[in-house]
């Protein structure tokens, strides 16, 4: 089911954000490919414009 985290997963997610944080360029492409969709549909229901969703949904991951 999508947004439940299994137990072995979260420690899999919390490793990967780690090594994100230590420049791990691989570990974020995971986690973005891992969010990338349910972020830019969180920015689609909430905005209602396509436009400002693909904008939102990029400045978010360009500052993180």
């Amino acid at each position: 089911m999508e947004g439940q985290i299994s137990p072995a997963s979260a420690i899999d997610e919390t490793t990967l954000i780690r090594a994100a944080q230590r420049g791990d360029e691989d570990a974020f492409e995971q986690l973005v490919r891992s969010y990338d969709r349910a972020v830019l549909r969180l920015a689609m229901n909430l905005l209602r414009s396509p436009e400002d969703a693909r904008d939102v949904y990029q400045e978010a991951f360009m500052r993180v």
